[in-house]
C-alpha cells in the first residue's frame, strides 16, 4: 500500500471512505494501463504520485510524500529504460599515463620505475605500477578523464613499508604500504580526482564526503563493496552493510566534531554517503553491473559539475539528484529511485547534524 491509511471511515483532512474507494479503483485502472503498455516500472511510480497527489499532507506525515527538495518516495527499486542510460566516452587509444614510483629509503626515497619502463622485479612497486594502470584506465574508459586532474598529471606513488595509505593535498602525490590492493589504489586516486574538481575541506562533513566518494570509485574499480578486504587489517569498511564493522547507515548515527586530527570521523561517517550508493546501484539496475553503470555516472556528473564549495551531505544529495535530471529528467523513475536512496539513510533536503 502506498500510503498507510487510518483504521477509520475517515482519514486525513475530512477524506470520507466512499473517496478513498474511488481513490483506490483510479489508482487500480492507472496501474493496469501502465502494466499492459510494457512500463512495468513507471506503474509503481505513477500509482505512488496518483494517490500521494490527491491526500500530500497524510503521505508525508506517515514518511511517504515528497521530501523537501525532492519527489515522493517509491516503494520498489524502478528501472530505468536501458536505452536512457548515459553513454560512455569511449575515448579512442588510452589515456596518457605518467607512473612514477619511488620506494622510501627511511632517509629520502628513490625512482624504482617509471611510465614505460621495465618491470623491476619487486613484486610490491610492479604491482603498485600494474594497479595506477588499471584505475587511470577506469577513469579514462568511463568518464573521458585522463589522469586525476584530468590533464595527464604525473602519478607520483611512493611506496613506504611503514606508512598508511595516503594522498597528500600539498605535494599532489600518493603514499601507500607494501600490502596496498586495487581498491587502496583506486580509493587514494580518487581523492586526487576530488582535490582536483570540487576541493572538499578536510574537516567535518566535506571531509567525510571526500572519503566517501573516494570508497565508492575504489568499489567500481574492484567490483565490490568491501573497502580493504586484501590487505593485511582486512576490511575497513562495507559499503554494503556498514553496521557489520560499526560504521552507520544511517546519518541518525552521524558522529559531530570539526577537530579530527586522526580523520577517524571522516571514516566513520563516510559510509552514510557510500551506503546511500549502495542503494542507488540496487534500484537503478536490474543486475549490480548495469545499477553501477549508471550510478557511477551520477556521482561522478554531481562531484565534476554540481557541488558547491565546503558541501555537506544534503548538498551532495542535491547534485546527485541534479545530476540524474541532467540525464534522465527529474520526472524519470531513475530520479526517484535516488531520491529513494538518500531518503533510506536519512538525508531528505532537511538533515542537519545535531
Amino acid at each position: 500500500m502506498v500510503c498507510r491509511w487510518r483504521n477509520t471511515i475517515r482519514g486525513d483532512r475530512g477524506a470520507t471512505a466512499t473517496e478513498y474507494a474511488g481513490l483506490l479503483l483510479l489508482a487500480a485502472g492507472l496501474a493496469g494501463a501502465l502494466a499492459t503498455s510494457g512500463l512495468p516500472g513507471l506503474a509503481v511510480v505513477k500509482v505512488d504520485q496518483a494517490m500521494c497527489g490527491f491526500s500530500p499532507e497524510t503521505c508525508r506525515r506517515r514518511g511517504i510524500g515528497p521530501p523537501a527538495g525532492g519527489p515522493a518516495l517509491i516503494p520498489r527499486p524502478s528501472i530505468p529504460p536501458a536505452t536512457a542510460r548515459p553513454p560512455l566516452p569511449h575515448r579512442p587509444g588510452q589515456p596518457r599515463m605518467n607512473r612514477r614510483v619511488y620506494r622510501s629509503t627511511g632517509i629520502g626515497k628513490r625512482v624504482e620505475r617509471r611510465e614505460g619502463g621495465p618491470p623491476t622485479g619487486d613484486p610490491v612497486i610492479d604491482r603498485v605500477y600494474q594497479y595506477l594502470g588499471t584505475v587511470g584506465t577506469y577513469f579514462w574508459d568511463r568518464f573521458g578523464r585522463n589522469s586525476f586532474d584530468g590533464r595527464g598529471g604525473r602519478l607520483n606513488v611512493e611506496v613506504d613499508d611503514d606508512s598508511e595509505a595516503e594522498w597528500n593535498l600539498e605535494l599532489w602525490r600518493m603514499t601507500v604500504g607494501r600490502d596496498a590492493t586495487l581498491d587502496v589504489v583506486a580509493h587514494e586516486f580518487t581523492h586526487g580526482v576530488v582535490s582536483a574538481t570540487a576541493g572538499l575541506a578536510n574537516y567535518g562533513q566535506p571531509a567525510a564526503l571526500n572519503e566517501a566518494l573516494a570508497d565508492i570509485f575504489a568499489s567500481n574499480v574492484d567490483q565490490n563493496w568491501q573497502i580493504g578486504e586484501s590487505t593485511e587489517r582486512g576490511v575497513l569498511r562495507d559499503l554494503s552493510n556498514p553496521r557489520r564493522f560499526g560504521h552507520p547507515a544511517h546519518v541518525s548515527q552521524y558522529r559531530s566534531g570539526l577537530i579530527d586530527l586522526t580523520n577517524q570521523n571522516s571514516h566513520y561517517n563516510s559510509t552514510v554517503i557510500s551506503h546511500a550508493y549502495y542503494r542507488m546501484v540496487r534500484y537503478l539496475g536490474r543486475t549490480e553491473a548495469e545499477g553501477r553503470t549508471v550510478a557511477e555516472q551520477i556521482v561522478y556528473r554531481a562531484l565534476t559539475r554540481h557541488l558547491a564549495s565546503s558541501p555537506g551531505f544534503e548538498d551532495f544529495r542535491t547534485a546527485a539528484l541534479r545530476a540524474t535530471a541532467d540525464l534522465y529528467g527529474a520526472k524519470s523513475p531513475s530520479y526517484l529511485a535516488v531520491n529513494r536512496a538518500f531518503a533510506e539513510v536519512g538525508l531528505n533536503g532537511r538533515w542537519r547534524p545535531s
